[in-house]
Order: structure tokens, then C-alpha cells, then sequence
């Protein structure tokens, strides 16, 4: 269900689709963030570039899970 929130055409549910991604990789166990990871790799390579936009504040985000 979120694979498809972060695709939404409004922007408030794209929003809030990436703020709850970010919430949910502090709280899940390591397999868990793996996925995470390939839903923000998806988008980063989608043909719309907002969508790519959107990936890259999430890899932001991440960044400091990643060293």
C-alpha cells in the first residue's frame, strides 16, 4: 500500500506517504530496511522527475543510516 501512496498524483498523500517510510525505517529490523531501500530505489529511477526528487530526500534522510 505505501508503494502505491508514493506514487499518488496529490502531493499531501505523496507526502505523507515519504514521512511515514521515514518513520517506519527507525522503528524495523534490518531485513525490513532492506525493502524500505528498494521502494526509495524504485522511485529514484521512475521517469517523472518529482518521483526522483522525492527519492532523494529520502536517501537524505537515510544517509546517516548509511554511514
Amino acid at each position: 500500500m505505501l508503494d502505491e501512496l508514493l506514487y499518488d498524483p496529490k502531493e499531501a498523500v505523496k507526502d505523507k506517504a515519504i514521512k511515514v517510510l521515514l518513520d517506519l525505517r527507525s522503528v524495523v529490523q534490518n531485513d525490513d530496511k532492506e525493502y524500505i531501500m528498494n521502494l526509495t530505489l524504485k522511485l529514484a529511477h521512475d521517469p517523472e522527475a518529482h518521483n526522483r526528487t522525492c527519492a532523494l530526500k529520502i536517501l537524505n534522510e537515510f544517509a546517516q543510516d548509511m554511514g
